[in-house]
């Protein structure tokens, strides 16, 4: 398995999009290496705001604090937290997925937030501080929502977590009236999220649903996992109106190779019906898309202008 694909693979973890969500209402999950907080269900007191203090794991729920106004709150962040600008400015507690222990208790967190599970030994560490350690787990459009909502109710912003949802739903139906005002049929779309092994995207994942709410048709979804990979004659079986190229990480290629080029390359897909119309796009937002978070809906909004 190549170096670049592992560095892919990365992205896509730093991005959220592997996994699915969790809630704080599971129950607490020891062997897994995870602890929830006791706090969701519930709204937090004026008070109780005040005092918190959340680090930040994951640059999803660090703009998701952000986009909600709850930042006074925010001591801490990770390196790879870097939108909007202002959480550049955050104090840092080490690189995403290996924060340092001794920074994060430096800072006497009340809450660690996080979209993975943590080693056992650190969660064990964070638990003996008195520091809850919130998992918001991301794996379709749903669990997205539940996070934004997750995160206004321990910071006590409800109502500006749900107008955050409402936002986000909004840039959806802007899109798909946008498809719907193009095209007769919903296009059946081919996301190629990489190039070898080719990976895509499955029923679970919430580009899936974000498809769907768009009124497109995801090609692979009859195929169950979240990112899945798929074989160059599958692709071919599927015939896609649209190959769009999302890719994790930069691919290597020459300026001359166009993303029609690239992909007529293919045994077998010279013929496809996006490769023959010239309907092979890149340069999508790929950070956008791949960061499950407030700017999904632009995301969205990206993709019905380029169809």
């Amino acid at each position: 398995m190549s170096e670049r694909f592992m560095v892919a693979v990365g992205v896509l973890l730093l991005s959220g999009i592997c996994g699915c969500f969790s809630s704080d209402r599971a129950e607490s999950d020891p062997a897994a290496g995870s602890t929830v907080s006791s706090t969701a269900g519930s709204t937090v007191s004026s008070a109780e705001s005040s005092s918190l203090r959340m680090i930040s794991l994951s640059p999803n729920i660090t703009e998701t604090i952000f986009a909600i106004g709850a930042e006074a709150g925010l001591v801490a962040v990770t390196d790879r937290c870097d939108v909007p600008p202002a959480a550049r400015q955050k104090p840092c507690v080490g690189e995403y997925g290996r924060p340092n222990v001794e920074r994060v208790l430096a800072f006497r967190p009340t809450h660690l937030l996080t979209i993975e599970r943590l080693p056992a030994d650190m969660r064990q560490m964070l638990e003996n501080a008195g520091i809850q350690v919130v998992l918001l787990r991301i794996g379709n459009l749903e669990s997205m929502y539940t996070m934004f909502r997750e995160v206004g109710r321990l910071t006590g912003r409800v109502a500006e977590a749900e107008q955050l949802v409402q936002n986000v739903q909004n840039d959806f139906v802007e899109a798909r009236q946008q498809i719907a005002s193009k095209f007769d049929v919903p296009p059946r779309l081919f996301f190629e999220l990489w190039n070898d092994p080719l990976t895509t995207i499955g029923r679970e994942s919430y580009l899936n649903d974000l498809v769907t709410a768009i009124g497109a048709v995801n090609v692979a979804a009859e195929l169950q996992p979240a990112y899945p990979n798929v074989s160059p004659e599958k692709v071919s079986e599927w015939n896609p109106d649209f190959i769009l190229l999302v890719y994790m990480a930069a691919l290597d290629r020459t300026d001359a190779e166009s993303p029609v080029v690239l992909v007529s390359k293919r045994i077998g897909w010279r013929d496809l019906r996006a490769v023959r119309r010239r309907h092979v796009l890149d340069g999508l937002p790929t950070d956008i898309l791949l960061r499950p978070g407030p700017r999904l809906g632009k995301g969205a909004r990206a993709i019905a202008e380029r169809l």
